[in-house]
């Protein structure tokens, strides 16, 4: 079952504000999963990669490369991944057509993606756990001049948003001055788990709105054929056509065995797979491989203070993980299940020591 959500707090002053359900689920935001209207079987993210294909096949750049493969993400996400954030597994090897040639679409624009590496080999995979370590998250400020960031990001939260989030940090000041003015661990502990629903709520507001883009990977090397190709090409297109045959021959059929001997490698293979191509015909021009991209996940400065503010207040909050790093990544699948586990064991240490709850140590000092 998904992790709970506020959805009506004790604290008076909340409840006048916020009304019950307001608050924005991951179901409800930029990376929802698979909710009942999306099933729909022509549904937003077909169209927006149906765009984004036309766009690149027009003009291939960076910003059209970028806008496909983020358009893929949102796809891959919500499609193949659908119960992730319900049942905190997946096993990745997808059977949807679709989920695979998506897959293999958006890991040919940029290899390495971090959503096509987990929904092929599984949100607890190495390579999918490895691969968002690349990711950095950048904080978008109002009033910055960089270019191709989401418009939805430049535009900021609404009016009404932004008076909700400045009533939600009122409360939260409030509950903290109480918090250093209680005298008792009863006290302290309500208060505690006052501001956690508070933080729930506040970030689901202020981080609603998050973007990713990428950027041409300036410090990575540069990709070329491997050096074993680039001299069978050179060695060939030395030969003279009308006698080239012989040797092509020759060449192929040793390239051939070691491509079919069950001890060579799938890396081995790969290099050995453009070997054949140029030896058939060392004029071929190969495919180029798509240039590395960084990956950048961009939040609201807003969204980001508070997150930082949650994670000293409440430190094992999936929240704040999720909020930062996305709600489909191999971090937020482990706070979560943390925070689960955390609170089991509290749920058992009250039924085995029914009565005055335990004092824990106290894990905040201030709000």
């Amino acid at each position: 079952m998904r992790f709970r959500y506020v959805t009506c707090l004790s604290l008076a002053a909340l409840v006048a504000f916020t009304m019950c359900g307001s608050a924005e689920t991951p179901a409800a935001g930029a990376e929802a999963t698979h909710t009942q209207e999306s099933e729909k079987p022509f549904d937003l993210n077909e169209i927006k990669i149906e765009m984004a294909e036309s766009r690149l096949r027009l003009r291939h750049n960076s910003r059209t490369v970028s806008d496909l493969v983020t358009a893929l993400e949102g796809y891959l996400n919500s499609w193949c991944m659908p119960k992730l954030l319900q049942t905190l597994s997946y096993p990745g090897n997808p059977t949807d057509p679709n989920c695979i040639t998506r897959t293999a679409r958006i890991l040919e624009l940029n290899p390495g993606n971090p959503v096509g590496v987990c929904v092929r080999d599984g949100i607890a995979a190495k390579s999918c756990v490895e691969a968002y370590h690349n990711q950095t998250v950048e904080v978008f400020y109002s009033g910055s001049s960089r270019e191709g960031v989401d418009p939805a990001l430049r535009a900021g939260l609404s009016a009404t948003d932004s008076e909700k989030v400045t009533k939600l940090e009122e409360i939260l000041n409030d509950l903290n001055r109480k918090y250093q003015e209680s005298t008792t661990e009863e006290d302290k502990r309500a208060f505690i788990k006052d501001a956690t629903l508070l933080y729930e709520q506040v970030l689901s507001v202020a981080c609603k709105i998050s973007s990713v883009s990428f950027e041409l990977d300036t410090d990575a090397p540069e990709t070329s054929e491997p050096s074993e190709v680039a001299q069978a090409r050179e060695r060939l297109l030395q030969i003279p056509p009308a006698i080239r045959g012989d040797y092509q021959r020759e060449m192929l059929d040793k390239a051939q065995k070691e491509f079919t001997s069950s001890d060579t490698s799938k890396e081995r293979k790969e290099v050995l797979g453009l070997l054949l191509k140029v030896i058939e015909d060392p004029t071929v021009a190969l495919p180029r491989k798509a240039p590395a991209m960084k990956r950048s996940r961009m939040v609201l400065s807003k969204c980001f203070d508070l997150i930082k503010q949650a994670s000293k207040a409440v430190p094992d909050l999936p929240h704040t993980t999720c909020h930062r790093e996305g709600w489909h990544t191999p971090q937020c699948v482990t706070a979560i299940k943390k925070w689960r586990i955390l609170k089991q064991q509290e749920e058992n240490t009250v039924r085995v020591k029914p009565g005055p709850k335990p004092t824990p140590q106290s894990v905040i000092t201030h709000f």
